[in-house]
């Protein structure tokens, strides 16, 4: 794959817990890892360690409300390539 997919909705919480813990299995076995993004699964290849960062902002506005933003990335460099 080459690009970028992005997929944005408002979901429930339970919803976003069962897609993170479908991607912490693929994770957790060894080889190829697929994560659907929309109507699409991509096949993606992670070596054993990974980068792993994670980011949480709150942001307190006085007019338009609080805000609070959560972000994990995990990046590396394909085991293999297709």
């Amino acid at each position: 794959m080459a690009g970028r997919l992005t997929e944005d909705e408002q979901i429930e919480r339970s919803v976003v817990a069962d897609r993170l813990n479908q991607i912490a299995g693929e994770l957790r076995e060894e080889g190829d890892v697929e994560i659907r993004v929309g109507n699409k699964t991509v096949e993606l290849h992670p070596p054993e360690e990974v980068s792993y960062s994670i980011e949480v902002v709150e942001t307190k506005r006085r007019f338009r409300g609080n805000r609070e933003r959560i972000e994990v990335e995990l990046s590396w460099k394909p085991s293999s390539a297709e």
